[in-house]
């Protein structure tokens, strides 16, 4: 069963996301360890690993949901934009990934701020 809802759960987005951004190892990157988000619609509640360097963000998941996600890099240049959005009092901020967007990264506004610098200077470079 529990094979059955992590695949279930890696279609949500991962999948797509891992077509084009799987990697074997993880990079060297400043962690902000353990948060939540949302990738398209689907829900990581404290089961994201998100990490960060001047190429790229590091994303993948706890060991228990490994299965069927593999660990992800995301080139700067392959956010395209990111868009604002509120939930009664919870602001979110949504990283629109590829051109098309082939998934969105919805991360809680304190998350968000911890990355905004890194992601300023490369959205503004181009």
């Amino acid at each position: 069963m529990w094979v059955f809802i992590t695949f279930l759960i890696s279609k949500g987005g991962w999948s797509k996301l891992a077509g084009k951004f799987q990697i074997e190892k993880p990079p060297i990157a400043k962690s902000l360890g353990l948060i939540s988000g949302y990738i398209n619609k689907t829900r990581y509640k404290n089961a994201l690993i998100l990490k960060y360097n001047d190429e790229g963000i590091f994303l993948s998941v706890l060991f228990l949901f490994r299965l069927f996600h593999p660990p992800l890099f995301i080139p700067w240049e392959e956010i395209k934009g990111t868009e604002e959005s509120k939930v009664l009092l919870f602001k979110f901020r949504t990283l629109k990934i590829g051109d098309p967007v082939i998934a969105r990264i919805k991360l809680n506004e304190n998350t968000f701020q911890k990355l905004k610098n890194a992601l300023e200077k490369h959205l503004s470079e181009r």
